[in-house]
């Protein structure tokens, strides 16, 4: 017999044994293709690549990586055990990927809490009054805003974001994406705009007494609709910023839309040299932020928080009125 027809024979053995009731290989069916595409979220997820499909892939691993779940259920209750070694195989790596999202890392520290607020406004059509209603509540002391627009800078000092967090650096753009700002309950220095960013980054030394700490506002081009290679180089030339930004141990404060989510082998870059995802410290979970203007609820976690040498207390999202994006709370201890 052919290897190809005893191939076919045996997966065809695999979805319906003899003498089964058919209506048992719609479940089988279901958990080869939650399997499937479990195993592919895994792989996009280890692989680092510069192609673009791939990178969108990875993307969206997270939701890919829950079919291991259908599959497994599926093989059980149609003791497909082959099936079902195969899929236990695929969820010890979906665990050993994504586990590690849910489990805090258990630091803590005595010192004083800050609270930081990290907010795409898309394009300048965030409700400006919910923005500093959002700081007001939450006592936030330092905000990291992207896709800041001119106009959208006069109405959020309007609406009270100067009372709030008084000494700020900003760089709105007259429209598009490219604008940025960084706003402080604290005096600011050393304010830079770095070059070489389609979208931009900045960075301050904010002087909180007795211990002043970096805060780095990012906005990294977007992989998609657009040339991959941009991402890739920036994602690339902020992590040389930011292994600079935390030399000598000195404490970092990183807030921006990454355009990447964690399973993004780039973005997983990013958490070295002393840097870690607030949200993953605390066990916060995957935290989508984007798309937050449909139907549906935000599919990928692409906003962040990221810190160095100082303990995450508690990450959350939040809405922002009127912006395509979820915003993000966080507490740390410094």
């Amino acid at each position: 017999m052919p290897r190809t027809q005893q191939f076919g024979r045996w997966v065809w053995g695999n979805l319906h044994r003899e003498g089964e009731s058919y209506w048992w290989l719609g479940p089988v069916l279901l958990g080869w293709l939650g399997l499937v595409a479990a195993a592919v979220g895994l792989l996009a997820h280890l692989v680092e690549s510069g192609w673009q499909p791939l990178i969108v892939l990875a993307a969206f691993s997270h939701q890919l990586m829950w079919g291991v779940i259908l599959a497994l259920l599926a093989f059980v209750v149609a003791r497909r055990w082959w099936a079902l070694f195969f899929a236990l195989v695929v969820f010890s790596g979906v665990a050993s990927t994504q586990a590690g999202l849910y489990i805090s890392a258990g630091k803590t520290e005595p010192g004083p809490r800050l609270v930081v607020l990290q907010a795409n406004l898309r394009l300048g059509t965030a409700d400006a009054a919910s923005v500093v209603d959002l700081v007001r509540d939450h006592h936030v002391d330092v905000a990291t805003t992207e896709e800041l627009t001119t106009d959208e800078q006069t109405r959020l000092i309007q609406a009270g974001m100067s009372r709030e967090l008084p000494f700020h650096y900003l760089v709105p753009q007259p429209s598009g994406g490219g604008g940025l700002g960084i706003w402080s309950r604290y005096r600011l220095s050393s304010a830079v705009n770095h070059p070489g960013y389609v979208l931009g980054v900045l960075s301050v030394t904010v002087a909180v007494p007795g211990r002043p700490f970096t805060v780095v506002a990012a906005h990294i081009k977007a992989p998609y609709p657009y040339p991959p290679r941009h991402w890739v180089h920036e994602m690339i030339k902020l992590k040389a910023l930011l292994a600079d930004a935390g030399s000598a141990h000195r404490t970092v404060i990183v807030g921006g839309d990454f355009n990447g989510t964690p399973d993004n082998a780039q973005f997983r870059e990013l958490l070295t040299n002393g840097y870690a995802d607030a949200a993953q410290e605390v066990g916060a979970g995957y935290l989508p932020t984007y798309p937050a203007n449909e139907w549906y609820p935000p599919l990928l976690a692409i906003d962040h928080v990221l810190t160095a040498n100082v303990a995450p207390v508690a990450v959350s999202s939040v809405g922002l009125p009127g912006s395509d994006h979820r915003g993000l709370i966080a507490t740390v201890a410094l």
